[in-house]
């Protein structure tokens, strides 16, 4: 559980690097119902398997914002390096 717990974090945080909010839906689902269908299929009653469906879902999520976070931390820090570079290059002549 704990290796599918930190997929489903690392999922998150390449669709929060690549992808808008609106695969959050399409890709919830398709993680809940796998879950589930994974969990009851191996024997689990149905309560666990919506509390490791929950999990999961709670995962994927965090995992989406620490993706936005990242992403947008990255490329504001790119912005500013990239605004610091420029003024030293047009600096007029002496």
């Amino acid at each position: 559980m704990y290796i599918l717990s930190l997929a489903a974090l690392i999922f998150g945080i390449i669709l929060g690097c690549n992808f808008k909010a609106y695969i959050l839906v399409p890709s919830c689902a398709l993680v809940a119902i796998a879950t589930v269908l994974a969990a009851t299929f191996a024997g689990e009653r149905f309560s666990h398997a919506a509390l490791y469906a929950a999990l999961f879902l709670t995962l994927l999520q965090i995992g989406y914002l620490i993706g936005i976070v990242g992403w947008s931390t990255a490329a504001k820090l790119q912005r500013r390096r990239s605004e610091r570079a420029l003024p030293a290059l047009n600096a007029p002549a002496a």
